[in-house]
């Protein structure tokens, strides 16, 4: 008897056992698979709405296109109507541009919130330009483009300089490419293509259809900014960026001083654009030694 509950009991074990492995292999599942509610749950199911990285560098570069293509529209529409505009007319709205472009200038520099920093970045930045010749490349580069698109005109070097510097060194230009590239909202980089659009009609009018050329240097700095918006948002503090701007409009002033022909010699702004890498550098190195000083 003793010995037949002893198997009854080492019997009734067995089978307690056999039933929790039962239980364990009807819930137990393979690592690394998850149902398919788990797996939308986690926002990884077909449903999820994700986006591949070519999709989210595609939405990042709408507002960049954007403004590409109102460039090269106000470019054409303003070189088409260069000709219909008698030479007093277009000698007038020259000078209201010189003179518009002066006051974005002189307003933009008068707000920086350190004129040191800029003085170093200007200066640094020219001696670095003059040293690679940026100047003499835009130079060129605007000279090849005369003699395959527009042979005989002689502004075509002077327009594609121009509205390169002035669409591409302010404030909405980097701010707008940073929110493009982090966020991939494109409102401040339109507005800006609206304005430019007009800008390049305008320019394009008295100096020709080099400023449609602009549009080129225009995408690989905007589209550079929000591709790398990602690596670069950590320099770019609100500060760093006012003082960027600061920096770009003491070029615009150049670029004004230069359509109006105030000076002897044409003052070599290209070779001023390393000024604008140059405070990147600036900003945060007077920033720590201020901390560690203080």
């Amino acid at each position: 008897m003793a010995g037949g509950a002893g198997t009854e009991r080492s019997e009734s074990a067995g089978g307690q056992k056999a039933g929790g492995g039962a239980q364990c292999g009807q819930t137990r599942r393979p690592k690394g698979r998850r149902r398919p509610h788990e797996a939308e749950a986690r926002g990884q199911g077909p449903e999820a709405g994700g986006r591949t990285g070519r999709e989210r560098r595609e939405s990042n570069m709408i507002g960049v296109w954007v403004n590409a293509l109102t460039v090269v529209a106000g470019g054409v529409i303003g070189t088409l109507l260069r000709g219909g505009i008698p030479e007093k007319f277009r000698l007038i709205i020259h000078h209201a541009l010189a003179l518009c472009v002066l006051v974005i200038g002189i307003s933009g520099a008068i707000a920086a919130d350190s004129m040191m920093g800029v003085i170093v970045s200007v200066v640094a930045g020219s001696a670095i330009g003059e040293w690679l010749r940026i100047e003499d490349g835009l130079d060129k580069l605007g000279a090849w483009a005369q003699r395959r698109f527009a042979r005989g005109d002689d502004g075509f070097s002077q327009g594609f300089v121009s509205a390169t510097l002035l669409f591409c060194v302010g404030a909405m230009a980097v701010v707008g490419s940073l929110e493009a590239g982090l966020s991939g909202k494109a409102d401040t980089l339109l507005a800006k293509s609206a304005l430019d659009g007009v800008s390049a009609a305008i320019f394009a009018s008295t100096l020709g259809p080099g400023v449609i050329l602009s549009a080129v240097p225009l995408t690989l700095y905007q589209g550079g900014i929000a591709l790398l918006a990602g690596q670069i948002s950590g320099f770019l503090s609100e500060n760093v960026i006012a003082q960027m701007s600061a920096v770009g409009s003491l070029l615009i002033i150049g670029l004004g001083m230069n359509m109006f022909g105030l000076t002897k010699e044409r003052i070599r702004v290209g070779n001023m654009l390393p000024a604008m890498v140059v405070i990147l550098a600036y900003q945060p190195a007077a920033e720590w030694l201020a901390r560690l000083f203080a």
